[in-house]
């Protein structure tokens, strides 16, 4: 029974003493432009971007941010919200850095 105990607290100490590994990450940016003049191009857009972002998940990419950019016939920066549409929406990824960088 003391031999049982002391294993148990020598492996919480080992396991106490160790210390966690910071995760490196690699980013990936994919800019997808935004296109309303032509509804049928943007069904085959889709079907695109559906199969590029399966190769990514296959590939170990997890998807970390979407970021849509707003266009308004005034300009970027516009004081008035009226005829905004999205021009582009950016989305980044991320996955667990392959090797250590130094």
């Amino acid at each position: 029974m003391k031999t049982i105990s002391l294993l148990l607290v020598l492996i919480f100490l080992v396991g106490c003493s160790a210390k966690p590994q910071k995760t490196k990450w690699e980013y990936k940016v994919l800019t997808i432009h935004v296109s309303y003049a032509h509804e049928a191009s943007h069904f085959r857009t889709q079907s695109k971007t559906d199969e590029l972002l399966t190769l990514y998940g296959q590939d170990g990419w997890e998807l970390y941010s979407v970021t849509p950019v707003l266009q308004s016939n005034y300009g970027y920066y516009s004081r008035t919200l009226q005829n905004v549409q999205t021009d582009k929406i950016i989305l980044i990824f991320k996955r667990p850095g392959k090797a250590k960088r130094r």
